[in-house]
């Protein structure tokens, strides 16, 4: 008793230093923060360019504004293309094809400010719709493939939050097979009945429980928090295991009372050596009955 004593207030104070450490956690980027931070730099910086009264500007400024464009979009490509030679091999060709798609904005650029007639501007602005298509295919690749390889990413609380709701699934299907085949006996043993209750509404409180956050995750975008409600997963977890041992004990303690209850009594011994002398031969002082 004592070490159950001991072990349940160990687990109270866990549950405490979760509750307090807060009820919202940031959701874990779909794909690496420098590949995010860099490809968003690059679309941004291009966005900003098409943005400006280009048309207006002189064009000194207008070629100076299109240099550092492009200056900033080959940075970004070359870091890309530099990030996927130290990913995994399918990943790898993912950023390679976002930094290829970077860097054909930026030749477009390049282009436009060598093109020296009309068909030579004409032929720029071609590739840099190509140049835009191509990234736009490329930024679609590499979320869907993402999406099916999780672990490319590095994103360790997928496998948290997958591992936590697979768990609580089996508490579940645990919870259900013991309610099923312990029927009789407990209708039998008032304590187990209300004991494989326990076991099954602790186990619906960690499934739900688990479930709550682990559907926010994954269907929160990069940068979006989710909030994590820790009293159901927490409590439901800790009284399942401790409602599954008293499961147990409480079905030993039936099994060995309805086994006491059905089996037959003792022979009276006497009674056998009466038989053996006669009805007419009472037992006699002395005789071993």
């Amino acid at each position: 008793m004592r070490k159950l004593s001991t072990l349940l207030r160990y687990l109270v104070a866990c549950l405490i230093a979760l509750v307090l450490a807060g009820q919202a956690s940031p959701a874990l980027a779909s794909i690496t923060d420098e590949v995010l931070v860099t490809h968003l730099r690059a679309i941004t910086l291009f966005e900003d360019y098409l943005e400006s009264d280009l048309e207006n500007m002189p064009i000194d400024e207008w070629v100076s504004f299109t240099n550092s464009t492009a200056e900033g979009l080959h940075a970004d490509a070359a870091e890309l293309q530099s990030l996927a030679e130290d990913a995994s091999s399918g990943l790898a060709e993912r950023v390679a094809e976002l930094g290829a798609g970077i860097e054909d904005l930026a030749a477009s650029l390049d282009a436009l400010v060598a093109a020296e007639d009309d068909a030579a501007v004409s032929a720029a602005n071609d590739q840099m719709s190509a140049a835009v298509d191509r990234l736009a295919a490329a930024e679609i690749a590499y979320d869907d493939y993402l999406a099916e390889h999780p672990a490319a990413s590095g994103d360790t609380m997928w496998f948290v939050w997958t591992g936590l709701v697979i768990l609580a699934a089996l508490c579940l299907v645990v919870a259900v097979i013991l309610w099923v085949r312990s029927g009789k006996l407990a209708r039998q043993f008032p304590p187990l009945g209300k004991a494989r209750t326990n076991v099954a509404l602790a186990a619906l409180i960690f499934l739900v429980g688990t479930l709550i956050p682990a559907v926010q995750y994954w269907g929160a975008e990069p940068g979006e928090e989710y909030t994590i409600i820790w009293y159901p997963l927490v409590v439901g977890g800790i009284w399942f295991f401790v409602a599954l041992r008293g499961f147990f004990s409480n079905n030993s303690k039936a099994k060995r009372g309805v086994a006491a209850a059905g089996a037959e009594p003792a022979p009276d011994p006497s009674a056998a050596y009466q038989a053996a002398l006669g009805p007419n031969q009472p037992i006699q002082p002395g005789d071993p009955y």
